[in-house]
């Protein structure tokens, strides 16, 4: 069986905007989102990893703690229950990582 997934294919074929790609792996769901401008402040019920694999991102933090700046190769982890709002000035391709157990519903 092979389980490997090629960033690179999946990224060809996902449109910027809209909805995102949910594979799941054994243990965990990994969700391919291609997107542009900003998203409106939002949670999560779990902690999700998300990583940049193209173009940068800023996310903002509903509470004032923080905005970071997050560019293609870096890794964050949002904590769960974080209220946050993601934006992008281009395009900008994510990879967030997820307990399968938990993932939400779209």
């Amino acid at each position: 069986m092979n389980d490997t997934i090629h960033l690179p294919e999946i990224f060809a074929g996902l449109p910027c905007g809209g909805q995102p790609l949910i594979v799941e792996r054994g243990e965990f769901t990994f969700r391919f989102v291609c997107f542009s401008g900003t998203i409106d402040f939002h949670q999560h019920p779990c902690a999700k990893a998300l990583l940049v694999i193209a173009g940068a991102m800023r996310v903002e933090f509903a509470d004032g703690s923080a905005t970071l700046t997050l560019k293609q190769g870096d890794l964050h982890v949002i904590p769960a229950h974080c209220q946050h709002r993601p934006a992008a000035h281009g395009t900008c391709q994510l990879l967030l990582i997820e307990p399968t157990a938990t993932r939400m519903p779209l």
